[in-house]
């Protein structure tokens, strides 16, 4: 459940990537920009907790940050699904607002 929410998280961020961006090249551009940051504020690489106050905000908009720490939790604590709807809640938050606006911007882009 936490791998499908957050493939729609995704989903959502990309087609928000494909909306605003005119060609490929800046879609490249885009996910280059983008995906790096995702990584690093995501705890896989280093511990939230560690982090800065102002980039541990910052990485409540990263939905890698909740599939990751849900993931640790089913593998490593054995989570059962209930003890894991503080990470189920953020990406589904995130998915009900990118997957809108992306076709929002689909539905109003000119060409």
């Amino acid at each position: 459940l936490a791998l499908i929410l957050f493939i729609f998280s995704l989903i959502g961020v990309g087609l928000m990537i494909s909306a605003i961006s005119d060609s490929m090249q800046q879609v490249m551009v885009y996910l280059m920009v983008l995906m790096m940051p995702m990584v690093l504020l995501s705890g896989l690489a280093t511990p939230v907790i560690n982090m800065p106050d102002v980039l541990q905000y910052a990485t409540y908009a990263d939905p890698l940050r909740f599939a990751v720490d849900a993931v640790r939790r089913i593998y490593l604590e054995g989570a059962a699904a209930g003890e894991l709807l503080g990470d189920f809640l953020p990406l589904l938050i995130i998915a009900a607002v990118t997957l809108p606006l992306s076709g929002w911007l689909f539905y109003n882009k000119t060409v």
